[in-house]
């Protein structure tokens, strides 16, 4: 009840409109999209566009700066080399709490010789999911992620892996099915109850800044 809120969004979109109306605090910075079009509408609007980034980035650096928010940072989707860029910047700007979405997914596709360096180097937090999808061409269907999840934790070390299922997906069991699936295979291979504990229960709550 105590927190204080502040919404980052687009200038001139509809955030500018309804943030405001709910009582809510509102940055905005100017940011547009790319276009495609290869064609002098096009190449204006791209120009534009790199105007507007130029301008957003400091704005948006200036905003956490001054906000200094309690924020969680996750990565997405991007490339592992984006990820070891968005994790050096953020925590220049002072962000501690960052998490690598993800990385065994097919499209981060982080080696495990990444994986310990962005831990070792960065101090972050590596999502673990229960599966993931097979991948363009490869069928439908998931698959499972526990092998490669244990192996993390007995590499890297249980303190910065999360436990997480990652299930909206319909081909996944529900997620508390697939929680279950996944604290028993850990269990089940020596895995300290202590210890999944923490990974499933304390560092959520320590990331959301409420009491385990």
């Amino acid at each position: 009840p105590d927190s204080e809120i502040l919404f980052i969004g687009a200038e001139g979109h509809m955030e500018s409109e309804l943030v405001p109306r709910e009582g809510y605090r509102l940055e905005t910075i100017r940011i547009s999209s790319l276009s495609r079009r290869l064609n002098l509408d096009g190449l204006r609007h791209n120009l534009r566009a790199a105007r507007d980034l130029a301008f957003s980035l400091p704005a948006a650096r200036r905003i956490i700066r001054q906000f200094r928010p309690d924020v969680v940072l996750g990565t997405g989707h991007i490339s592992v080399d984006e990820i070891f860029t968005v994790v050096k910047a953020a925590r220049k700007m002072g962000v501690k709490k960052l998490v690598v979405t993800h990385p065994e997914w097919w499209i981060v596709n982080m080696s495990m010789e990444d994986q310990e360096r962005i831990v070792r180097e960065y101090d972050v937090i590596l999502e673990r999911c229960y599966a993931q999808n097979k991948g363009v061409g490869a069928g439908n269907g998931y698959l499972s992620n526990l092998p490669g999840n244990l192996e993390t934790i007995r590499k890297i070390g249980y303190k910065n892996v999360l436990i997480s299922t990652d299930g909206g997906q319909v081909e996944n069991p529900h997620w508390e099915l697939a929680e279950e699936e996944y604290l028993q295979y850990m269990l089940d291979h020596g895995i300290p109850e202590e210890h999944i504990r923490y990974m499933s229960h304390d560092l959520p709550c320590y990331l959301l800044g409420i009491e385990a």
